[in-house]
């Protein structure tokens, strides 16, 4: 079993995901992809408003490359240029 961190974001408000550590351990079964932080936001991947991810610390993949922001240009149109991944 995979441990990870999964975030649904509903509509109808603002979310935020700040100042946190979050650890994956490796897999170890071959093709497998091990992440630390998968958000779904409700309305889709693109244009999302009134989301903030911004502090954190993971080890292991997320899903923060695909979530644009409708308020900037590449390359800070993502969340990844404001959080670090090792």
């Amino acid at each position: 079993m995979s441990l990870m961190a999964v975030v649904f974001i509903a509509t109808g408000g603002p979310t935020a995901l700040t100042g946190n550590l979050i650890t994956s351990p490796p897999s170890t079964t071959r093709g497998n992809l091990v992440f630390s932080l998968l958000v779904f936001p409700s309305a889709g991947f693109t244009s999302v408003l009134q989301l903030a991810v911004t502090g954190n610390v993971f080890v292991g993949l997320t899903s923060l490359s695909v979530i644009t922001r409708v308020d900037a240009v590449a390359p800070l149109n993502t969340w990844v240029p404001f959080n670090s991944n090792n």
